[in-house]
């Protein structure tokens, strides 16, 4: 999981993809959760 204070420190634009069914957080796009297998991944502009 990333941590809030390594999103913080950045001084550029993140982009974090969530499981909408576990919240598992990822750092890349992917088909589907590597933690529950659901397809159904959000992106956020951070």
């Amino acid at each position: 999981m990333i941590k809030l204070k390594q999103l913080l420190s950045r001084n550029r634009e993140q982009t974090l993809f969530e499981c909408r069914h576990c919240g598992t957080n990822m750092e890349t796009n992917t088909k589907s959760c590597p933690e529950c297998d659901s397809d159904d991944i959000t992106r956020y502009e951070l």
